[in-house]
Parts: C-alpha cells; sequence; structure tokens
C-alpha cells in the first residue's frame, strides 16, 4: 500500500493540526516537518545514486529522524508544502513606497515586471530544482499551496499598498503553479471559499497569533488544515485510489 507523506517547513503545522483534528480521516498520513523556511539562494536537495536527498545539515537531520530514511522514498506518495510564495516580496514594507508598474499611482516608485519576475525566478530557483531532482528519480508527488496574504500584515499599509502586495504575491504563485503544470506536477490550491476579493486569505483560518504573542499573518490554523487536508485527502482519492 503506498503510504502518503507530507512533507515542508512551518506552513505544515496548521496541516498537522487540522488532520489530527478529525478521528475518522479518509486518508492515513505521515508528516515529515524539516524545520522553519529561510531564504536560500543556494540548492536544498541532491541528486544521488540513492535517490533526492536534502542538503542543509537540519533538513537531513530531521527528515531522518522523522522517516528512517536518508533520501526520499519513492515508494510512498509525497505532498511537498514549501516554495512557489515570493516570501521576499511579500514580506517588506516595500509596497508602502513602490508599484508593480501595471499598478501605478503617482508619488510611488514604479517597479516594472520584469524585475518582480527577476526576483520571483531567483527565489523560486532552487525549488524548481528540487522538483526537477525528484521527477528525475520518480518519486510520485504533488505541491500544496501555502496561504494567500492577509490584510493588516503590516499595520500603517493602506487599501493600495495591499492590492500592490497581493498583485505581486499572485503573479509570483501564477508563474510557480505554471511551470508545475508544464513539469507534469499537480499543486493543489487553497479553497476557493476561504479567499477574499480573490486575494486575500480569510483572516478566520490564519493563526493570527504566535504561542509567544507575537503576531503571525503568515501561517494557517486548524481550520485552515482540516480545510487543505479535506482537500488533499480528496485528491489522493481520485488520483491514487487503488494505491493508497
Amino acid at each position: 500500500m503506498t503510504e502518503l507523506r507530507l512533507c515542508g517547513h512551518s506552513h505544515l503545522a496548521a496541516l498537522m493540526q487540522g488532520y489530527r483534528a478529525n478521528p475518522n480521516p479518509d486518508v492515513e498520513i505521515k508528516f515529515v516537518p524539516l524545520s522553519g523556511a529561510k531564504y536560500r539562494a543556494s540548492n536544498f536537495s541532491k541528486l544521488e545514486d540513492a535517490g533526492v536527498r536534502f542538503a542543509p545539515e537540519i533538513y537531513d537531520r530531521n527528515f531522518q529522524e522523522r522517516t528512517g530514511d536518508t533520501h526520499i522514498d519513492p515508494k510512498h506518495l509525497w505532498g511537498f508544502c514549501m516554495g512557489g510564495y515570493p516570501l521576499r516580496l511579500d514580506s517588506g514594507r516595500q509596497w508602502q513606497n513602490c508599484r508593480p508598474s501595471a499598478l501605478p499611482q503617482e508619488g510611488k516608485r514604479p517597479i516594472s515586471l520584469a524585475q518582480i519576475d527577476l526576483i520571483n525566478a531567483a527565489d523560486q530557483k532552487a525549488t524548481k530544482h528540487f522538483v526537477r531532482n525528484l521527477i528525475d528519480a520518480g518519486v510520485r508527488f504533488f505541491f500544496i499551496a501555502l496561504p494567500l496574504p492577509v490584510r493588516g500584515f503590516h499595520e500603517t499599509d493602506t487599501d493600495a499598498d495591499m492590492q500592490a502586495r497581493a498583485f505581486v504575491v499572485n503573479r509570483g504563485r501564477a508563474q510557480f503553479q505554471a511551470w508545475l503544470k508544464d513539469q507534469g506536477v499537480d499543486f493543489i490550491d487553497v479553497p476557493d471559499e476561504i479567499v477574499v476579493d480573490g486575494s486575500y486569505m480569510n483572516p478566520d483560518y490564519m493563526r493570527l497569533i504566535k504561542p509567544n504573542g507575537a503576531k503571525d499573518l503568515n501561517h494557517g490554523n486548524e481550520k485552515y488544515g482540516a480545510l487543505m487536508i479535506a482537500k488533499i485527502s480528496k485528491y489522493v482519492a481520485n488520483q491514487f485510489a487503488q494505491e493508497t
């Protein structure tokens, strides 16, 4: 029997919470958290004779502790919750002073779409390298979306600032998803019913506050995780019913 394994960074926590809240899950899932994600310009995976292995020591160590394997085992079905989100373009306050050239505004510095796309391409390079390694190793896998932007990330953001952020995020996400499709890789996006105005996350499905009391508008909560697990389970049932 194929086992479904979900692997990723901090966004995996919401999926774990949503899964554990269901006493009768439709699909048996093993979770493989790697660590909190940090932007890496260098590749985080390598293709070896035995298969795909994570390169950073902390990823490699956590992966081995949680799976008992050194390499991603092709006999399992994998879902990866990582990458494809333009974090560097989204997390700063630059969109209070700048605008994508497609959204011109008087007094705001225009940033060309070509420049935005180059930054996105640079940030996605290592993840795309990982995808190609998985394909070459014969791993069956899909990718899982990260939450969309939430209004109020910065308290001083105006509606126009938020529109700029959402434009940049959605452009980067769409480009990554289109690339995955070209590679024949499936992508499970956030459910339509929790998307506001086609661009933002409904805050009812976000964690909002970290365990230490700090504001958190990046991560989903248990309700978000439950909806995503339901969507993942439906996908697995439709695509891999005979193996799972």
